[in-house]
């Protein structure tokens, strides 16, 4: 699930040059930066911290799956923008 606000933009030129290299490639070359919670309906999901453009691109060339790395510790609002910016 993707977060609200994103700190970074992409120009549409940016992100179909991304798209067009995953579709290529078919795989990310960096991976997305996510955390697993609880949602209110008692089931798991992924938060995405970094990786938005990446993962929007990654569905857009049609990969079906790929590789994140997940962080399992609670974070505070403040700690997950800290973890956006340190990792893009």
């Amino acid at each position: 699930r993707e977060q609200d606000r994103n700190a970074r933009v992409f120009l549409p030129e940016k992100f179909d040059r991304l798209t067009e290299n995953i579709k290529k490639d078919r795989r990310l070359e960096s991976l997305p930066l996510c955390i697993k919670k609880v949602n209110q309906a008692g089931n798991e999901e992924f938060l995405i911290i970094s990786g938005h453009h990446r993962i929007r691109a990654a569905r857009t060339a049609g990969l079906t799956e790929i590789f994140i790395m997940v962080l399992e510790e609670e974070l505070t609002r403040d700690q997950m923008l800290a973890k956006q910016l340190a990792h893009n």
